[in-house]
Parts: structure tokens; C-alpha cells; sequence
């Protein structure tokens, strides 16, 4: 069996080693030169033409047994590649039209959110209508699930979490000036951002108070430069002694591998996060809000230190500097759980079960 995946926003080719044939291809897409956002609300209804002629041209050249698609945006490609008669894997990672309305509550004016009510429900409607017609959906939390049974079959929904294959033994970590923290993830996304905003306005002083040479690396690209929020964030990192902003990086693992902790600011969202299972394959303990760890096995106390307020933030924080070897206990432990269910050989027999190839 071939499994061809196509991502529709990253660049180079890649691999993965199931036991049948597996191959990433990437698609980069030139959007009409429209306003951006009537190309965004087409969009979610119907394939642009270089769409369609491009991965028209990839299934005609690889002639793949499957196809999975990688995000949930890219639902409305489920019709026309299962007119060549193609099983179709929607794979969602999060509930796009939770996250769309959470930013459309908290993010926009009255004036913006009138502009964009139509977004909200097309989002819905996109995800009630394409992720119908795919053969499986994949979510990859049980609280994602809950959500798609609705209006998806039990017998075509599976759960599949975010796992990374450690291959982080070869990288160095970052060698900083001082002992740092770190926060990951892309800041265009309005739940880093928020999370990002929170922690350097509340959490930051107190712990830069209490130690002077401590530094925060806030690794990931920016929002977008025209935006209020890039200049927001610009002026708040600007105006925050030993708050350092990386911008994009060619990979986030040397930032992971040295800090003191990996701190997860997140309180809205779904799906799991990336960054979490990075963190706990680096071997560096996690500080979390309960929503960033939500669908992941960790226990607070045990394997991760829950957070969801200023003071818990700042004890859970303090407790890993004055304690070296508690973080060391936490990373340990969750580390064993990382293997067992969010590892490569976890996932990689739920994925040819999925598949049907065992």
C-alpha cells in the first residue's frame, strides 16, 4: 500500500517509516489576487483552480491507495479527490471552528466580529459538510472526538495524539548567557499570542524580581508585521528586561534542550500540544495550564506542574529553579509516559490499524 499526505502549507519532501510505502508531499498554492479575505471565504467552500490542478497533477503522477490530508482547512479537497474514487483520511489536529470562535470573542471589535460573522459559520459549515465525505477522520484528542461524533459516524472517527519521534539525541542545546524559560509556538496564532501576552505582563516581573539574570526565550514567528498585535507584542518584549524574542527558527530544539522549563501560557484552544510532547521528549519538565496539557496523559505534581493562575505560575516556577532535582523527577516520569503513548511505536500501530495494514 502507497499513503501519499499532502500539507498545503510546509515546503521540502519527507518520509515516514510505516510498514508500507509512506510519502509526504508538499503543495505550495499561489492564492487569486483577490482581497485576502473573500479568497479566505471561497476558500472554505470550494478548491482554488491552482488547487485543483495541482493535486490533480500529484494523484495522477503518484496514483496513491490513500490519501491523507494533514489540517483541517484542507477539508474541501475531500470531494474531489474521492471523485477519483481515492479513500480520503481527514486528519484535523484541532477543532477550527472552536478556535475561530474563541478569537472571534476575544480578539475583534463589534465592527470586526459583524465582518466576520460569516467566517464563523462557514467554519462550522465546513467541517459538517467535507468531513463527512472523508472515509476517516482523525482527531487527535478524545475531547476533539466528542465533538466530530455530532455529525461523523462512530465507526470512521479514531484518535490518533500528537506524537514526535525523539530524534533529539544529536542536537546541541542552546549555551544562553543565563539560565533561562522558554515559551514555544507561533505568535500568529491568537492562543500563543494570548498566552505569550499574559505570562510577560503578570508572571515575568515577579520572577524577574525575584531573579535578575533569569532570561525568557519566547521562540516562534510573530504575527503577522501589519497587524496591532505584532506591534503590541513588539513594544511589550521591548519594554521587558531579559524577555529575548527569537522570531521563526529553523527548529525550536536547542531552546527546549536547555531551559529550566518549558512554560505552556494556554487558555483556549483544542487538539494537544506539539509543544508539550517536544518538551517532554527534550527531557525538560513542563509548567502548564490545565487546557495546554488537556488530552495528554500527564498528572499534575507527578509528570507536569499545572498552572492556571499568577501565583501558581510563579510557585510552580520558583520551585523548579531552587529545585533541580524536582524537575529532573518530573521530566523522568514523564518521559516513561511519552514513550508509552506518545511515542513512534505507540503511534505508529495505531496508524496502520487506522489504515487497515495490520
Amino acid at each position: 500500500m502507497q499513503l501519499h499526505c499532502v500539507s498545503l502549507e510546509a515546503v521540502e519532501p519527507s518520509s515516514c517509516e510505516l510498514d508500507i510505502k509512506c510519502e509526504l508531499h508538499h503543495v505550495r498554492l499561489q492564492r487569486p489576487k483577490l482581497l485576502k479575505s473573500f479568497a479566505n471565504l471561497w476558500r472554505r467552500l470550494m478548491p482554488y483552480a491552482s488547487e485543483r490542478k495541482a493535486i490533480n497533477q500529484l494523484i495522477d503522477l503518484v496514483t496513491p491507495d490513500v490519501v491523507w490530508l494533514e489540517f483541517g482547512f484542507l477539508g474541501h479537497l475531500i470531494p474531489m479527490i474521492r471523485r477519483k474514487e481515492i479513500p480520503v483520511v481527514m486528519s484535523t489536529h484541532n477543532v477550527e471552528s472552536y478556535l475561530y470562535q474563541m478569537e472571534w470573542l476575544k480578539s475583534f471589535s463589534a465592527f470586526q466580529r459583524i465582518v466576520r460573522l460569516p467566517f464563523l459559520a462557514l467554519n462550522r459549515f465546513h467541517e459538517r459538510y467535507f468531513f463527512r465525505l472523508a472515509d476517516k477522520v482523525v482527531a487527535i484528542s478524545e475531547k476533539d472526538c466528542m465533538y466530530y461524533r455530532h455529525f461523523i459516524p462512530e465507526g470512521r472517527l479514531s484518535v490518533v495524539p500528537n506524537f514526535r519521534i525523539n530524534d533529539f539525541g544529536a542536537v546541541p542545546k542552546l549555551e544562553a548567557p543565563s539560565p533561562y524559560l522558554c515559551i514555544v509556538g507561533s505568535l500568529g496564532a491568537f492562543q500563543n499570542y494570548q498566552g505569550v501576552v499574559y505570562f510577560v505582563q503578570s508572571v515575568w516581573p515577579r520572577l524577574k524580581l525575584r531573579y535578575p539574570e533569569l532570561l525568557l526565550y519566547i521562540v516562534g514567528a510573530p504575527p503577522r508585521q501589519d497587524t496591532p498585535q505584532a506591534t503590541a507584542l513588539r513594544d511589550l518584549a521591548t519594554g521587558s528586561p531579559g524577555v529575548i524574542m527569537t522570531g521563526e527558527v529553523d527548529s525550536t530544539i536547542p531552546y527546549v534542550k536547555g531551559a529550566i522549563a518549558s512554560v505552556v501560557p494556554i487558555f483556549d484552544g483544542s487538539g494537544t500540544r506539539t509543544k508539550v510532547v517536544e518538551s517532554v521528549a527534550c527531557g525538560v519538565p513542563v509548567v502548564s495550564t490545565t487546557i495546554g496539557a488537556e488530552g495528554l496523559p500527564f498528572e499534575n505534581g507527578q509528570s507536569i506542574l499545572i498552572a492556571n493562575s499568577v501565583q501558581s505560575f510563579v510557585d510552580s516556577l520558583v520551585a523548579l529553579i531552587e529545585n533541580p532535582e524536582l524537575g529532573e523527577s518530573i521530566a523522568a516520569r514523564a518521559y516513561k509516559l511519552y514513550e508509552k503513548d506518545l511515542g513512534y511505536e505507540a503511534n505508529k500501530a495505531r496508524l496502520e490499524l487506522l489504515l487497515g495494514v495490520r
